[in-house]
């Protein structure tokens, strides 16, 4: 036993390239597939810890005038095991905190009676109290405007302005992924929350019937004395639901009580603000068990070769063991050893370094999410990874090592363990007019090929998986910059978007028309509908005179022209829908619980926006009042007098939304940064292992070939004929394996608030070959180098 200890220190050191290959190809397996998809479970035990930290609601509800009676009511609703009422305000950030304008900072205020539905988790400052003056500011909004505990706010809501004081910073698991209106990505400097408590909320709700009473034409006295008497209402409730609840029963009955006072009924899976982190987390979890079960697959593959031709090129070594007396269970054990202490070794090393990758891919989060605490955490399928890259190194030792021990040690020594039989001729051999053409340098590239299906297939297997791995990385690439692109480049060719304030009449709307004066305008409806079987929230998008929206049919055949008859889906939603043109599609809208039935004219790419559109007069022949939320427009909004209207809730910048987006995308994206580096390593690794093991095969041929005269040049051309040969089958088995992974990839990275249509720019490709054909090139180079380094002696040594 002392001697095969030796004897695998020594085999180690002398075929340590073969032996570190197949290390670093466990530990790869383990490192990426444990890298990416730690991230995923991190995020969701992280937002589930602060969610329960922080009471979070399981719904919210948005209405008009909510009174004690209907809170009453509500209370009284199957499954609702608690409803707290709040005021929220959507208030600007006044002049004198570093912004010159009070449209371009926004602030949600929301007032807390009671923490068991919503406690402000404090970064600083004093616990939040509900009888307490004063505000608790978003943590990250208070950074980005120099704002600290103890700073004074000056927030404007409904004509009226007021001075808070900052009693603490905060987060909220209601704001995870704090966007502002019209946004797609956080954006701290335009875009905050603050919440308050019972004197905040009685002063709100002053200024809101105040302002409702001057909107009515009442004198300023007049409103303020209207204001003073009103009874306490609200405009939100948060509600807590028991386990295993309809939400659907739970929301027709809040739509019976409030009737054409409900604005929206949003859960947490709905509500884009605590959604987007777990989506985030899904589908990058999805993304790593579509990448990791590709790269996995191919590294078992590789694994399993490599070990079973380590140990059959040791046949000779085997028998001579046999010989000296042996036990065959001695051998059986010395030689699993081989792939139990390298895989081993490969999976205990790609354990904890998979931490760095998953701290870097948190690192990527942490700008877009807001979480107190960011945990990593470990799937527990990657110890079992481990323990099948073990298991499997170890079996493909003992069958390659069962194998050699089948035949008597003197057939083991004569090259005979495969029952003597070798093969000889190919079936193109019998092609005589073919076979005649071919050169015999060619000749001798395809019988070794015929010779060594194997390898050569593992080769090919290996550069097919490079390419298909480098496709999608770059092709995802390109394919998620191709949303924003679509999106605020053809789909929507507008330079920005006027929101108006929730009850502004025809008056204010023509108001803004006055103050516009300029072509190229249009008025939208933008309102959330639910479907009548399917629970998701999406947009119906209403569309008057113009052409600043375009819709381009899903097919990519064109542009859809908007019709009066009915109504256009997206391609996501239809989908969900199982929705087809010339079908029909039924939802209603706030405040309302009968449902629109409108036929389906058209589907569309929307990436962002999913949903319906329809125009003006086709919503009216549905039975729906166009009552427009915003206003379109094809210059760019610099106008002062329009920032300054009091109808005017906030503007909106195409191109300030499409670099957002952009940075957006770029930080979640960054897993395919380590999915093309991988792509690279998997290339290397698996031509230079297999080359090495191929030229260990032939390397008495090439032995022979040097005695018979061939010159290094003839003998290295060979090599290379071998190794590219498989390298270039693979690159064109590769290429629509490649395209077909990146549309199952997309897939994967689409849901219900987002489309991502598969894009590949012949750049790409060009990219993708040059760096799969270029390494294959280069370690089919490197190997055949090994031909002036060949034993002669050695090599032509008789075994009889």
């Amino acid at each position: 036993m002392r001697y095969l200890i030796v004897k695998t220190g020594r085999d180690l050191k002398s075929m340590w390239p073969q032996f570190f290959s197949v290390l670093l190809m466990s530990f790869l397996a383990v490192f990426v597939f444990a890298g990416i998809s730690g991230p995923s479970l991190g995020m969701r035990k992280g937002y589930q810890d602060f969610a329960y930290q922080n009471n979070l609601a399981d719904v919210w509800v948005a209405g008009t005038n909510i009174t004690s009676n209907d809170l009453k009511a509500i209370r009284q609703i199957g499954g609702v095991e608690r409803a707290d009422p709040g005021l929220a305000a959507r208030t600007s950030l006044a002049e004198g905190h570093g912004k010159p304008d009070s449209h371009d900072a926004t602030v949600d205020l929301t007032t807390i009676r009671d923490t068991a539905t919503q406690r402000p988790y404090i970064v600083k400052g004093r616990t939040f109290d509900p009888h307490s003056t004063g505000i608790w500011l978003d943590k990250d909004f208070a950074g980005a405007h120099n704002l600290d505990v103890g700073s004074t706010v000056r927030l404007s809501f409904a004509g009226v302005t007021h001075d808070y004081l900052v009693k603490g910073l905060a987060l909220s698991a209601e704001y995870i992924y704090p966007v502002g209106p019209n946004a797609i990505s956080p954006d701290h400097k335009t875009y905050g929350y603050a919440f308050a408590g019972l004197p905040t909320e009685r002063n709100l709700h002053r200024d809101m019937i105040r302002q409702a009473a001057l909107d009515k034409g009442l004198t300023a006295s007049m409103a303020s004395a209207t204001a003073s008497k009103a009874p306490q209402t609200w405009s939100m409730l948060r509600l807590r639901l028991a386990t295993n609840i309809s939400q659907r029963s739970v929301e027709d009955g809040v739509r019976r009580i409030l009737g054409q006072r409900f604005n929206s009924f949003t859960s947490r899976a709905n509500r884009m603000q605590t959604s987007s982190l777990t989506d985030s987390g899904t589908m990058l979890q999805s993304l790593s068990l579509t990448f990791s079960a590709m790269f996995i697959l191919l590294a078992l593959l590789t694994i399993l070769t490599s070990i079973s031709r380590l140990v059959k090129v040791q046949a000779g070594q085997i028998a001579t063991m046999r010989a000296l007396g042996f036990r065959k269970r001695t051998i059986l054990f010395h030689y699993a050893t081989y792939g139990l202490i390298v895989s081993a070794a490969g999976t205990l090393l790609g354990l904890p370094a998979s931490i760095l990758l998953n701290e870097y891919l948190l690192g990527t989060k942490k700008s877009l999410y807001s979480l107190p605490h960011w945990p990593l955490a470990f799937d527990p399928k990657s110890f079992l990874l481990a323990l099948a890259l073990v298991m499997t190194c170890t079996l493909a030792a003992l069958m390659a090592c069962f194998k050699a021990l089948s035949g008597t040690p003197a057939e083991a020594m004569r090259g005979e363990t495969d029952n003597g039989v070798r093969q000889r001729h190919m079936a193109l051999e019998h092609i005589t007019p073919v076979w005649s053409r071919i050169g015999h340098s060619w000749r001798w590239t395809l019988r070794d090929i015929s010779q060594g299906k194997t390898r050569t297939l593992m080769a090919a297997f290996g550069v097919m998986g490079s390419m298909v791995l480098l496709t999608a990385g770059f092709g995802m690439q390109r394919s998620v910059d191709a949303r924003a692109d679509n999106q605020y480049q053809r789909q929507y060719t507008y330079a920005s978007k006027a929101t108006l304030k929730p009850g502004t009449g025809n008056a204010g709307r023509d108001m803004v028309d006055r103050t516009v004066r300029q072509h190229g305008t249009q008025w939208i409806q933008e309102t959330t509908i639910q479907y009548r079987h399917d629970d998701k929230i999406d947009t119906l998008t209403v569309m008057g005179p113009g052409d600043l929206i375009r819709m381009e049919a899903a097919d990519g055949k064109g542009w859809l022209a908007a019709s009066n008859q009915g109504a256009v889906l997206t391609r996501q939603t239809a989908q969900r829908l199982n929705a087809h043109v010339g079908g029909t599609v039924s939802f209603r809208t706030p405040g309302t619980t009968r449902y629109t039935t409108v036929a389906v004219t058209g589907i569309t790419y929307s990436p962002y926006t999913q949903g319906v559109f329809m125009t003006q007069v086709a919503w009216h022949k549905a039975g729906g009042h166009f009552s427009p939320t915003a206003l379109l427009l094809s210059g760019h909004s610099d106008d002062t007098r329009l920032n300054h209207l009091d109808q005017i809730d906030h503007l909106t910048d195409t191109t300030d939304q499409y670099q957002s987006l952009k940075r957006f995308t770029a930080e979640e994206t960054s897993v395919l940064m380590v999915l093309k580096l991988a792509a690279v390593i998997l290339d290397i690794v698996v031509l230079y292992n297999l080359g090495m093991l191929g030229f260990a095969e032939h390397e008495r041929e090439y032995a022979t070939m040097r005695v018979l005269g061939f010159r290094q040049q003839e003998i290295r051309a060979s090599i290379l004929r071998e190794n590219l040969t498989a390298a270039i089958v693979g690159w064109l088995v590769g290429v629509p394996a490649g395209i077909a992974f990146l549309g199952l990839y997309t897939k994967v990275a689409s849901n219900h608030t987002q489309d991502t249509l598969p894009v590949l720019d012949w750049r790409d490709f060009i990219w993708e070959s040059l760096i799969s054909l270029g390494c294959a090139l280069a370690v089919a180079l490197w190997v055949s180098r090994r031909a002036k380094h060949i034993d002669m002696v050695q090599a032509l040594k008789s075994v009889d």
